[in-house]
């Protein structure tokens, strides 16, 4: 064991060391005659125990326990207090300082000072295992355990302390929000493992983009924020969130393969936006949310506009989830007809929102619903909902009806969707190609691998695969050979025609011929005036739908006629 005596009178310390040497000879007892001395000895050596003279010149005893445990890079391992004084308050005053004991200078003995000078390194050593297991479970609190970022709740601590305390309205701070686009998709194609790894990756990247005083978090599984406090002007925070898209934008190597990512970013300052760390992290998200509908590898800040818009589409999303659960939705039906006989071929199911829950329409609800996934549990309840009504429409009619439901990406991929549709079609007892699962081409664009698996199995069970809005400008030859699709319903824009439209009707004409030539049937959408209706017969194409001979119409018109 070391030991330092730090103590004026040098009496006292030849006393003190001859009895420590006496307790054990195998200690080494080195001396100082002031607390500067004993901080020289101290910044070169390590020592066990400090036994320190409670009055001293420079200060009281208290004041250099507190000085000497402030001081990190000093070698203090216990301390020990030692006084001509007996006083029960200046004890409990030196070991609330940070004294492991305390020891009277009369009541020295060489047996004595061996047990109290063990014992107060075993204490102080116990002291620091606790201290450190505080630490370490503090630290796991506040820390995301991949990254070792600050995590969501003390990443508000943090702007709340650190950030918006220090601001004002003559420098004002920024928070910047970026998300990577379509990160699960990562996840299910590489698993989780590869995943972690291009998380740790990316945030190398930002680091070195960051400067000392900015903070990076991360929010959640592919969210980060940073905290920008005091910026000059917003041509300095375009500077720096632009760098951060170009660090993430980089070709990145992962495992050995080369990953390319697109984020999104949102950014709301402080005080403009908000006044509080959790309104400041809302709003940006507001943003960034913005730029993801946007597209990608966007930068959007916070405009009080958007507050507005969130609060609504929040508004419809917690409606969407209640009237899930109430079994509210209502699907009505729009019926398809053959274009030569003009008989109804089979029905189109669509959903509505319910007329006494407000007015909202699909071109509203649905983009939402794809938002918040809430698409996946509302369309497999349309889906089941319309298998169900095929089999009452069919009680009513001697044709034999087919049913169409749309699908979106969200819902293929989502897990046991084809069993979910085979499993209806089976309790109702409805031949499986008396099903067309109607998609768009962006469905396509989606996730290519998985959609493609799924259609195929569909297909191969014998139910029909429609391709929604051909021609709206996504339209492409390699989607029509590389999935199986058997039908083609061209987008009702295209028909919007005038009499004389040469070119346009030119172009309508070769499509169809070539969709023809591809043993695809074609049904004309959104035809609503007679002289539609006359050239889809001139073009000879194989169905129609439209409000020229049906609207869409709930169950029960249908049934009742």
């Amino acid at each position: 064991m070391r030991i330092l005596v730090v103590d004026d009178n040098l009496a006292d310390r030849m006393i003190a060391n001859r009895m420590l040497c006496e307790s054990n000879p195998n200690w080494v007892v080195e001396e100082a005659d002031s607390v500067t001395n004993a901080k020289e000895l101290l910044s070169k050596f390590h020592f066990d125990v400090v036994l320190l003279d409670y009055l001293m010149p420079e200060a009281r005893g208290t004041e250099h326990i507190t000085t000497l445990r402030a001081e990190a890079h000093l070698g203090v391992g216990a301390i020990v207090m030692m006084s001509t004084v007996n006083s029960e308050p200046v004890i409990q005053r030196c070991l609330k300082a940070g004294a492991q004991d305390f020891i009277v200078k009369t009541e020295l003995d060489s047996k004595r000072m061996e047990r109290i000078f063990l014992h107060a390194k075993k204490n102080y050593e116990t002291e620091r295992e606790l201290l450190s297991s505080h630490e370490h479970v503090k630290y796991v609190s506040e820390r995301d355990p991949l990254t070792g970022l600050l995590n969501r709740y003390h990443f508000i601590k943090r702007l709340e302390n650190d950030v918006l305390m220090r601001s004002n309205k003559t420098k004002p701070s920024a928070l910047l929000l970026l998300d990577i686009n379509k990160f699960r998709f990562i996840n299910d194609d590489f698993g989780h493992h590869f995943g972690d790894e291009l998380i740790l990756t990316v945030v190398r990247k930002l680091l070195q983009e960051c400067e000392q005083t900015q903070t990076l978090c991360r929010l959640h599984a592919d969210c980060f924020g940073i905290a920008m406090p005091h910026y000059s002007s917003q041509n300095e925070i375009n500077r720096f969130a632009q760098k951060l898209l170009t660090a993430v934008n980089a070709p990145l190597l992962v495992n050995g393969i080369q990953v390319r990512l697109t984020v999104s970013m949102g950014i709301a300052v402080y005080p403009n936006d908000a006044s509080k760390a959790t309104e400041l992290i809302q709003r940006a998200e507001i943003a960034m949310y913005r730029a993801k509908n946007l597209g990608t590898n966007t930068i959007c800040y916070f405009e009080s506009n958007m507050q507005n818009e969130f609060s609504w589409s929040f508004k419809i999303e917690s409606s969407i989830a209640e009237l899930i659960a109430d079994n509210k939705f209502n699907v009505n039906y729009q019926p398809i007809y053959n274009c030569k006989t003009k008989d109804i071929l089979g029905y189109e199911a669509l959903l509505r929102w319910p007329t006494d829950c407000g007015e909202y329409e699909p071109d509203e609800f649905i983009p939402i619903a794809e938002q918040s996934k809430l698409i996946i549990p509302l369309g497999k309840w349309a889906a089941e909902r319309a298998i169900a009504d095929l089999k009452t429409l069919q009680l009513h009619s001697e044709l034999k009806l087919s049913m169409s439901i749309n699908v979106s990406p969200l819902q293929l991929i989502s897990e046991g969707f084809s069993e979910m549709i085979k499993s209806a079609l089976r309790k109702h007892e409805i031949p499986y190609d008396q099903l067309i699962v109607e998609i768009t081409e962006t469905a396509l664009m989606y996730n290519n691998s998985d959609i493609q698996s799924v259609l195929r199995e569909l297909s191969a069970a014998g139910i029909k695969i429609a391709l929604d809005d051909f021609g709206t400008g996504f339209s492409s030859i390699s989607h029509l050979m590389n999935f199986p699709v058997n039908i083609v319903k061209v987008d009702k824009s295209l028909f919007q025609l005038e009499n004389g439209q040469l070119k346009h009707m030119s172009l309508l004409r070769g499509l169809v011929i070539m969709l023809q030539g591809l043993d695809l049937l074609v049904i004309a959408e959104g035809v609503e005036h007679h002289h539609q209706h006359v050239f889809c017969e001139e073009l000879k194409l194989d169905k129609l739908q439209g409000f020229l001979f049906g609207k869409p119409v709930p169950l029960s018109r249908l049934t009742d006629a």
